[in-house]
């Protein structure tokens, strides 16, 4: 599977600050994710970078009709 992105540094601290940032920039995030993070703030410490980003759609992943998410899941760690 081909890498689509990289993440080689993550510039902030939490998601708190990740928020602060976006809506300083005028980057809209859905109140589902603002509701989570803000919740939750989630620590970016300890991550292990980089993170390696693959794009993949349902028919390389042998899908040819509408499935649950739970097997898509499956299907994509079997195939790594």
């Amino acid at each position: 599977m081909q890498i689509w992105k990289k993440i080689e540094k993550i510039n902030y601290k939490n998601t708190n600050v990740l928020l602060e940032s976006f809506k300083k920039k005028n980057i809209k995030t859905s109140p589902w994710i603002d509701n989570i993070f803000s919740k939750n703030n989630y620590s970016f410490k300890g991550i292990k970078l980089p993170i390696e980003l693959i794009r993949i759609s349902l028919k390389e992943l042998g899908f040819t009709s509408p499935t649950e998410l739970q097997e898509v899941y499956k299907v994509s760690n079997n195939k790594g």
